[in-house]
């Protein structure tokens, strides 16, 4: 087993296809074909990192939001005291 050593934005459908063709002798018709998935893979997966991204993003924003309202509302019950 290989370490990748690659970031993911890195690896890409010609990477794979150089990959899998320095091991294994692929007709001209076959890497075109498994290019097409792995362009179709690497999109679909880059597309839902983004949205994970933007998610993580919101829950950020919203957490951040939460505890400058705790912190207040902390400030204000001890001056209320």
């Amino acid at each position: 087993h290989q370490n990748c050593s690659f970031a993911p934005e890195q690896i890409t459908s010609d990477l794979i296809c150089q990959r899998i063709n320095s091991q294994f002798r692929l007709s001209p018709n076959i890497k075109l074909y498994l290019q097409s998935i792995f362009d179709a893979f690497i999109h679909s997966f880059n597309h839902e990192i983004n949205l994970l991204k933007l998610e993580l993003n919101i829950k950020t924003k919203q957490l951040s939001f939460y505890r400058h309202s705790l912190t207040t509302i902390h400030c204000q019950y001890i001056q209320n005291f």
